[in-house]
């Protein structure tokens, strides 16, 4: 900590992993060269594209020969987690970055605030405001506020990692949704396993385990719509099984992070635009695992409430029963 701490330019490391991205990653290559500060460096890792991504990274990186920016390949896929460990183990910045090859950053001066800030209080995890298709950023600093402690001009402490966590609708999905001191994570991986939610895991265990956690209130990371993106992508297997993040957030003893991400998860996959039968062979997978996270809490609510309107109206007292038993049981209690 002291090391960083006496720097006056901090080193960033970008970790970008590229696969089948050729439409995006000039974009991405374009916003970090155009960033104030220069001291960084950008590890582009080509996870065997089949397309031209990696003819096209590579003509940039060439076109920028003042800046530190390296192409590596994968031998073959690795898939996004692992790509993500393997730049984990090649870079040697003090704090890191993850990018994916269709975000870019929004703001030139980016690095250059933050790295004053890092000076000043030696964060090991910045939390950053990131823009969503043009149309909704996360995490909304109105929904978050409450939680947080101002510092700095838009630098804050947050103060109620629970309620920073729930109020601002779980911010740590997408690889641009922290920056992050390097000694933090050398000794931790991505689960590339969890196809929809491993970068969730990866950052939730940082955000609870850290002690000095930051947040950023500029929408410094523009993510970009691709409908290719596996985070869009459901399958069977992806339905009947609920992800780790929710276990190890049980296994860590917080309940009510955990309670509120199983109904968050569950909204993810009911939908409106699916069969009512659909609908419910999903409640039915996980009906013992919904009961006992039938807890009265106000987000909780909000989002069971969700979760039956998706349901149908046609289908009301479908859905009240189904409940019924456990509401019961609740207020008898009262």
């Amino acid at each position: 900590m002291k090391e960083v701490m006496t720097k006056r330019s901090i080193r960033f490391s970008i970790i970008i992993p590229l696969y089948n991205k050729e439409q995006f990653i000039d974009k991405v290559l374009s916003s970090i060269e155009a960033q104030t500060h220069k001291n960084f460096e950008v590890l582009v890792i080509n996870d065997s594209s089949t397309d031209s991504s990696f003819l096209v990274a590579q003509e940039k990186i060439n076109a920028m020969k003042n800046l530190c920016f390296r192409m590596i390949s994968n031998s073959k896929n690795l898939g996004v987690g692992d790509t993500r460990n393997r730049g984990i183990k090649e870079v040697s910045g003090d704090y890191v970055i993850f990018l994916d090859a269709d975000d870019e950053f929004s703001e030139i001066t980016f690095l250059e605030k933050i790295n004053q800030y890092i000076i000043e209080f030696s964060p090991e995890i910045i939390f950053l405001k990131r823009d969503y298709y043009g149309h909704h950023d996360k995490p909304e600093y109105q929904k978050v506020k409450n939680s947080l402690s101002l510092i700095g001009e838009n630098f804050f402490r947050v103060k109620n990692k629970n309620s920073f966590a729930i109020n601002g609708d779980f911010p740590f999905g997408g690889s641009g949704s922290v920056c992050v001191r390097k000694e933090v994570i050398v000794n931790k991986t991505f689960d590339n396993k969890e196809k929809l939610f491993e970068d969730w895991l990866f950052f939730i265990d940082l955000f609870i385990h850290s002690e000095s956690v930051f947040y950023y209130n500029i929408s410094t990371i523009k993510i970009n719509y691709d409908d290719n993106s596996l985070s869009r992508t459901r399958t069977i297997e992806d339905v009947n099984r609920i992800p780790k993040i929710y276990y190890f957030l049980k296994d860590n003893n917080n309940f009510t992070l955990s309670n509120v991400f199983f109904w968050t998860w569950l909204n993810f996959f009911v939908s409106c635009d699916q069969s009512v039968k659909t609908n419910f062979k999903i409640l039915a997978i996980h009906r013992n695992e919904l009961l006992k996270n039938l807890k009265i809490r106000k987000r909780s609510i909000k989002l069971m409430f969700i979760v039956v309107a998706k349901l149908g109206k046609n289908i009301l007292f479908r859905s009240i029963y189904f409940f019924s038993k456990k509401i019961s049981s609740f207020t008898q209690k009262l």
